[in-house]
C-alpha cells in the first residue's frame, strides 16, 4: 500500500509541475514588484495617472475611477500600504460639504473589485452613489491580487509569494491598513463597515486575531456571507471538496498560483461583453448561464445588464490557495484557519489541525443580510453565523424571495431597498 500511495504522490508531483508551469505562462508580462516611490498618496487627475492604476479593460468604463466620473461624481484615489507589503489602491467618493457622519468603508467579494459598488443600473441604484446622494464620505476597498491591488514592495506578480494568501491574509493585513487609511484621511474615531460574500469571512478572521479593532467600527453590515459554507449550493459541493487534500500536496510543493490568471481575467473582461451583449447574445445565453450558476431572480438581472456584469467580473485577483482555503471550508462545515496538512499544521499551529476563528472577538455591532434564494450565502449557514455572533444587531432576510448572491450589487431596485435598509443601520448606531 506504501509503494502505490508514494507512486500516486511522484505521479501528482509530476502532474503538478505541468500544472504550475501553464498557469504561470498566463501571468508572464504582468506588473513586477514596485516600489512605494512610484505612487502618491492621492490622485484625483484619472487621464494623467493611468499607468499607475489597474486597468481591467473591456469596451465599457471598466476603472471604478472612470464609472464614477462618468456619472458626474467626485472621485479620488489612495494607495494603501499593507504591513506585509502590497499596496493597495482605494477609490473615495468625497462628501461635498463636511458633516458628522462617518465614512462608509465598502469592500467586495471573491473575483471582485470596488466597481462593484458603482455598477449597479441606474445609478440610484448603486450602493455608493446613494451613500453619497445621502451625505456620506463613501470609501470603495480593494484586495490583494485584484486589479487594483496587484503591486507589492518585494514580490512580482509571476511569483508564487505574491499569491501565498487567503481570505485570511486579507482580514489580518488589508482590513486593518485599509481602516487606518479611511480614519486617518478622514480625522474620525470610527465607521461604518460593508462587505459582501467573501469579504465578510475575512473581516471576521480579522477581528480574531485584531479584536482592537471593534473600537474603529461603529457597525458592520455583511451580505450574502460565505463564512460558514455547510449548505454552500444546498451542500453538493461538500462532494467535490476531496479534491483540497490534492490541491494542499499541490500547493506545499509548489507555491501558490492565481486561481484565474490576470491575462485571462482581463481577456474575459474584454470579450465577454461585446458576446453577451443583446445584439450578439440574442437568444441570452449569458443571462441564463448566470440563472443557472447563480439562481433564477425573476430577471432582476437582465440580459441589457449581463454586458456591463462580465465588464468587471469575474475580476482576477483570486489566489488558488484562497480557493483551496474555501473547499476546506466545504469539507469541514466549520470556519478554521488554512489546512496545510497534519505535518506542516504541527509546525504552524503546534496542533494536527487548523485553529477556528475566534468569532467572540467580533464585539462589534453586526448586522446579517441574506437572500432567500442565495445558493452561496445560503440563509442555513448565515443562522449558523448570526447564532455565533456576540452582538448580532438584526438577521434580515430580503423580502424579496428569489433574492440570489448577485443581486446585492446587481440587483436594481431591490438592491437598493437593502441598501437604504442599512443606511437606517447606520443612523440608528450613530445616533
Amino acid at each position: 500500500m506504501f509503494v502505490i500511495y508514494t507512486a500516486i504522490s511522484v505521479k501528482l508531483k509530476y502532474l503538478s509541475a505541468l500544472f504550475v508551469i501553464l498557469l504561470q505562462l498566463g501571468s508572464l508580462g504582468e506588473i513586477h514588484a514596485a516600489s512605494l516611490n512610484n505612487f502618491v498618496p492621492l490622485q484625483t487627475n484619472f487621464e494623467s495617472n493611468r499607468d499607475k492604476r489597474g486597468d481591467l479593460g473591456g469596451p465599457y468604463p471598466m476603472h471604478t475611477v472612470d464609472i464614477i466620473e462618468q456619472h458626474g461624481y467626485p472621485v479620488e484615489t489612495h494607495f494603501v500600504e499593507t504591513q506585509d507589503g502590497y499596496i493597495l489602491e482605494v477609490h473615495r467618493i468625497p462628501p461635498l460639504a463636511k458633516n458628522d457622519k462617518l465614512p462608509v468603508l465598502l469592500t467586495h467579494g471573491n473575483f471582485q473589485s470596488s466597481a462593484e459598488w458603482v455598477i449597479n443600473t441606474p445609478t440610484n441604484n448603486s450602493f455608493a452613489f446613494i451613500l453619497h446622494s445621502m451625505g456620506y464620505d463613501v470609501w470603495l476597498g480593494n484586495n490583494r491580487g485584484n486589479p487594483y491591488g496587484r503591486r507589492h514592495k518585494s514580490f512580482a506578480t509571476n511569483s508564487p509569494s505574491f499569491w501565498n494568501y487567503t481570505f485570511h491574509e486579507m482580514g489580518l493585513f488589508d482590513m486593518p491598513a485599509t481602516i487606518d487609511h479611511v480614519l486617518n484621511q478622514t480625522g474620525k474615531s470610527k465607521l461604518n463597515y460593508v462587505s459582501l460574500s467573501m469579504g465578510p469571512a475575512a473581516f471576521l478572521a480579522g477581528l480574531s486575531h485584531h479584536p482592537e479593532y471593534n473600537g474603529k467600527i461603529e457597525s458592520a453590515v455583511l451580505m450574502g456571507p460565505t463564512v460558514f459554507m455547510a449548505h454552500f449550493y444546498n451542500g453538493l459541493v461538500y462532494y467535490m471538496s476531496f479534491l483540497s487534500r490534492f490541491i494542499t500536496m499541490f500547493l506545499n510543493a509548489f507555491g501558490s498560483i492565481p486561481a484565474i490568471s490576470p491575462t485571462l481575467g482581463k481577456l474575459l473582461n474584454g470579450l465577454l461583453p461585446y458576446l453577451c451583449s443583446p445584439k450578439v447574445d440574442i437568444i441570452g445565453i449569458c443571462v441564463n448561464w448566470i440563472h443557472i450558476v447563480y439562481g433564477q431572480d425573476g430577471d432582476l438581472i437582465t440580459k441589457e445588464q449581463v454586458a456591463q456584469v462580465f465588464a468587471t467580473t469575474p475580476a482576477s485577483g483570486s489566489s488558488l490557495k484562497l480557493t483551496n482555503h474555501v473547499m476546506q471550508l466545504w469539507r469541514s462545515k466549520g470556519f478554521q484557519e488554512y489546512d496545510y496538512g497534519r505535518r506542516k499544521n504541527l509546525e504552524i499551529y503546534h496542533s494536527e489541525t487548523p485553529p477556528s476563528y475566534n468569532l467572540t472577538k467580533a464585539t462589534v455591532p453586526i448586522a446579517l443580510f441574506v437572500g432567500l434564494y442565495d445558493f452561496m450565502g445560503h440563509r442555513e449557514d448565515a443562522k449558523t453565523l448570526a447564532s455565533k455572533l456576540p452582538t448580532l444587531i438584526e438577521y434580515y432576510e430580503s423580502p424579496y424571495k428569489q433574492f440570489c448572491h448577485l443581486d446585492f450589487v446587481y440587483g436594481r431596485e431591490i438592491a437598493a431597498q437593502l441598501y437604504y435598509h442599512a443606511i437606517e443601520i447606520f443612523q440608528i448606531k450613530e445616533k
